[in-house]
């Protein structure tokens, strides 16, 4: 077992490595105040590496939350959920290297819709390489976990989140979870 988690932990630093920076532009710790666009405050989490190497629940899954401004300016024609989405493809700046991101740039997202507090996020079922969207467990409770925390902390009108795949319902994301109902922050055993 120890084998598969350092494997898993190497493919995140390396996925970390090559898509720092990609899918981040206009997600920065300060927004300039000659912007003319809407700037909203976010607290996005990450996978905590420490975690992923060593499996101990008591390290907690995530870390953060690590408050960023994003304006609206940095990518035309997201709404406030999607530019969310974009700024998880990287670890912040500031954390303390100890931060991996899930959702790479290659991961592609349909949008996201708000019904009754909950957040529906769509999945693309490709990658943007026109691969399957593919991961083990660890990975895919990391995603889900990722996203939920995210969107639940940074906007006070969603409660819960939910996913869905090419704009369908669907079993899982990944062939691992159960996505059939929607998540909350008390889904997740170890976290925060």
């Amino acid at each position: 077992m120890s084998k598969i988690k350092s494997i898993v932990a190497f493919s995140l630093v390396l996925a970390m490595i090559l898509g720092a920076g990609v899918g981040a532009a206009g997600c920065r710790k300060d927004t300039d105040s000659g912007r003319s666009g809407k700037v909203y405050k976010m607290q996005l989490y990450f996978a905590n590496l420490d975690f992923i190497d060593s499996g101990d629940e008591a390290l907690g899954h995530l870390t953060g939350p690590f408050e960023m401004n994003i304006s609206s300016d940095d990518k035309e024609g997201y709404d406030k959920y999607s530019l969310l989405l974009e700024c998880l493809k990287s670890p912040p700046e500031e954390g303390d290297g100890n931060s991996a991101n899930m959702i790479s740039d290659q991961i592609r997202f349909g949008g996201v819709t708000l019904d009754g507090g909950v957040a529906t996020v769509d999945v693309k079922s490709e990658t943007a390489s026109g691969e399957a969207l593919y991961g083990g467990t660890l990975e895919e409770l990391l995603f889900i976990e990722q996203i939920t925390f995210s969107m639940i902390d940074s906007f006070e009108e969603v409660e819960e989140v939910a996913f869905t795949v090419d704009g369908n319902k669907a079993d899982t994301l990944m062939g691992q979870m159960d996505i059939r109902e929607p998540f909350n922050k008390e889904s997740f055993d170890g976290g925060q």
